[in-house]
Order: C-alpha cells, then sequence, then structure tokens
C-alpha cells in the first residue's frame, strides 16, 4: 500500500488546496495520506467532495488523514496528543504546542491494527548538521527534544504498525538527524539508505518531511510529483509500506 504525508499552508485558498490534496491521493493511488496545517473545517468538506467515495477524511486540530476504505478500516477514535505542556511558538496572541494527531486503523486484508500519527515540530531549532540552534528561544528547542522522547515513549507502548509522519523541522540529509529522530522514536525512517536526488528535498533541498515506521517494512519513498497550490511551500512525500 502507498501512504503519504503533505505539509499545507493555513493561509492557502482552500479550493486549492482541496484539489492538491485530492490530486495527491487520486494520482498516487494512495492508501492512506496524512497533512499538517490543515484547520479548517471548510477544506474537509472540499476534500471529501473531491475524492472518490470510498475515501474518509478526518480532521483533529491541524491535522487531516486520508484513508481509503477498501484497505483500511477505522478501529477507534482519533485522539490529539499534548506531548509536552511547554509553549514554545508564539503567533500573533496564540501559543503553539508539541501535539500529535492519532487514528486507529486495521489493514483489510491481513487484519493487522495499524496506528497512524502526524506531527508538526517546532521550526527554527536545527542549527546546523549535527547541532541544536541557539537562539533567543530555546524553549523551541526544549519543546522538540522533549516532544520526540514523549513521542518515541508513545511508539514504544502501542500495539501493532505505527506509521509517525511529521514535519519534524530537521533535515533526514544529515546523518546525524536521521539517526537521532530513528534512535529517540524507536522507529526506522522511511528515508534510511533513499534520499531524493541532490538539490530536492521536501523543503527547498532539505528532507524535513519524513515517516517513521515500526511493525512493517517500508520501500521506495519518494517525491510526489503533484503541481502545489503556488503558498504551498514543502513537497509531499509517498512510500510504501507492506501490511
Amino acid at each position: 500500500m502507498k501512504a503519504g504525508h503533505a505539509s499545507l499552508r493555513f493561509d492557502a485558498d482552500t479550493d486549492a488546496l482541496a484539489a492538491y490534496v485530492a490530486r495527491l491521493v487520486v494520482v498516487d493511488d494512495l492508501g492512506l495520506l496524512t497533512t499538517t496545517e490543515s484547520r479548517s473545517r471548510a477544506l474537509v468538506k472540499k476534500v471529501r467532495a473531491r475524492l472518490p467515495k470510498r475515501y474518509r477524511v478526518l480532521r483533529r486540530h491541524e491535522y487531516l488523514f486520508v484513508w481509503d476504505t477498501t484497505r483500511l478500516s477505522k478501529a477507534g477514535r482519533a485522539r490529539l496528543i499534548v506531548l509536552t505542556p511547554l509553549r514554545f511558538w508564539s503567533m500573533g496572541s496564540l501559543s503553539k504546542l508539541f501535539l500529535v494527531g492519532q487514528l486507529d486503523l486495521r489493514a483489510r486484508d491481513s487484519r493487522e491494527r495499524v496506528r497512524v500519527q502526524a506531527g508538526h515540530a517546532p521550526s527554527g531549532v536545527q542549527g546546523g548538521t549535527a547541532s541544536w540552534r541557539r537562539n533567543p528561544e530555546q524553549n523551541r528547542v526544549l519543546a522538540a527534544r522533549r516532544g520526540f522522547v514523549a513521542w518515541g515513549e508513545r511508539i514504544a507502548a502501542a500495539p501493532g504498525v505505527v506509521l509517525a509522519h511529521m514535519d519534524a523541522n530537521l533535515d533526514q540529509r544529515s546523518p546525524h538527524w536521521r539517526g537521532y529522530l530513528t534512535h529517540t522514536l524507536g522507529a526506522e525512517s522511511v528515508w534510511t539508505g533513499c534520499l531524493p536526488p541532490a538539490g530536492k528535498g521536501t523543503h527547498g533541498s532539505r528532507v524535513i518531511d519524513t515517516a517513521h515506521v515500526v511493525g512493517a517494512p517500508t520501500r521506495w519513498p519518494h517525491l510526489a510529483e503533484t503541481k502545489r497550490p503556488e503558498k504551498v511551500d514543502h513537497v509531499a512525500f509517498v512510500y510504501n509500506v507492506d501490511l
């Protein structure tokens, strides 16, 4: 089955975003897609209207979960998990937390339980290829480090397969950061041994969008070729997972 992740934009036009999400799902024949920066009821309705009837769309906070009901069935309620209570990012009058959306599904063929998680880590935390950033907002770095540890603990305690999708804001081209996330989350990166060509990434040349998987083999991670709306500055990625 193909799975994917797309980091969107809060301020992009919802019609353009809905068309983009639907194209990603249909063109790549995805069984599962997660997104970030999707906090809009209107977007959910518009995505549903554009997809074939076999797909379901569910939102928790900024995360969308889209799945093919002929391949996956819902096995539990969607949840929103606070990984750390530290408020690390001010946006106007709002303070953001390191939150993860979670949905339990089940593979129809194998009956394997599949826990899907989507997260959006603090930005501005990577200082180099092997160092955390030093800046006045050190609470972002602290939230990222504590949050990833807490996320790893939840992955370790989960039953069955876990697919952890994220905008990690840590470049997976760096062996240090790829290894850091693999070790801290206790889950292998889909990009291990199979990175995009030099100069191409999910955000410019950087590969900061990733999936870490436990309990199922993955192969052929690649950047999606579907054209993005003008404001969307991340490239979606797709990979195969054997369920």
